[in-house]
């Protein structure tokens, strides 16, 4: 699958988090904040694959990730 560059407003972007969900959520946690912190990692880093960015905007993807996750 080819790699699609982040956008506002792509729902690919919501999409591909549930599909990480549906593939990678293997304990019973009650929210996200419950899963550990490598294990969140681990999901973002599987997201993080199907999506291009600047190099700079890590660390706020990966917050505004972890925002998206855990609504």
């Amino acid at each position: 699958m080819a790699k699609r560059r982040l956008s506002q407003n792509n729902n690919a972007c919501t999409q591909e988090m549930t599909n990480v969900i549906k593939l990678m959520y293997d304990h019973p946690w009650t929210s996200y904040k419950k899963i550990s912190t490598e294990t969140r990692e681990r999901w973002f880093q599987k997201w993080a694959l199907k999506f291009i960015w600047d190099k700079e905007h890590d660390a706020f993807i990966n917050k505004i990730y972890d925002h998206r996750m855990g609504r």
